[in-house]
């Protein structure tokens, strides 16, 4: 009996640890949008996690036609780069023109990782930030009286000179959050610094198996009900 309900309890335990699977928006492919968007756009049911996203930007109107890039599409996350992902006017999201790109979500979500395209160093060596194009995403959630406020504010640099300009922000913790704004940072390969917003990972947050349960506390509970079956067995 005391060897079954261990094997049981590690069991549960281990299944447990298994961290979730993170849906995976992505914007390279054509058919999230339907033809090109102008500002105002909903994007429903995404990732098939049935939350709608409103996408809306300033600047110009989004864009969602540029070719993908050539070389450089990344395997992990397996974008499909139909398109370079989602820009302003006629490319990209562009510094010079203060464009940016909001992302409204209808529930919360828990953030996991973002993907960009088209952002570049101005050469392999580049190690001056002057050099190097940088990605700015700002994070907001609900305050509760229908408004939002910004929890925090991410930076991200480009990483190659060629190859599709692919770059990836990779969350410490997982984060909550309800809105997202995306605005070219400083830094240039040529004359303006601009990116294209390629997609991203996230876990919606009423999707309770798919919350990670943290590792140490199944372990926990499963020394806990080996130690009360063991002083049974003695008694």
């Amino acid at each position: 009996m005391f060897k079954r309900l261990l094997s049981a309890v590690v069991s549960v335990a281990a299944l447990a640890c298994v961290p979730s699977q993170a849906a995976l928006l992505d914007l390279t492919d054509r058919s999230v949008f339907a033809g090109g968007p102008a500002s105002g756009a909903w994007i429903t049911d995404a990732a098939g996690t049935g939350i709608d996203i409103f996408v809306e930007s300033t600047g110009g109107s989004m864009n969602t036609r540029e070719n993908g890039p050539r070389s450089g599409c990344p395997v992990n996350p397996a974008l499909l780069c139909q398109s370079d992902g989602v820009g302003i006017g006629d490319d990209e999201i562009t510094r010079r023109r203060n464009e940016s790109i909001t992302m409204t979500f209808s529930q919360a979500i828990d953030l996991v990782e973002i993907y960009f395209l088209d952002l570049f160093k101005r050469n392999a060596q580049s190690t001056n930030d002057a050099d190097i194009e940088t990605a700015i995403t700002e994070l907001w959630t609900r305050d509760g009286n229908g408004g939002f406020v910004q929890q925090a504010v991410l930076m991200t640099d480009a990483t190659m000179h060629r190859n599709g300009g692919f770059a990836a922000e990779t969350l410490a913790m997982i984060t909550r959050v309800d809105r997202l704004v995306f605005r070219a940072g400083t830094g240039t390969d040529d004359n303006s610094t601009d990116f294209a917003l390629a997609g991203l990972e996230f876990i919606p947050t009423n999707d309770f198996a798919a919350v990670p349960v943290p590792g140490a506390l199944p372990l926990f509970l499963a020394g806990g009900f080996a130690l009360t079956a063991l002083r049974r067995r003695r008694a």
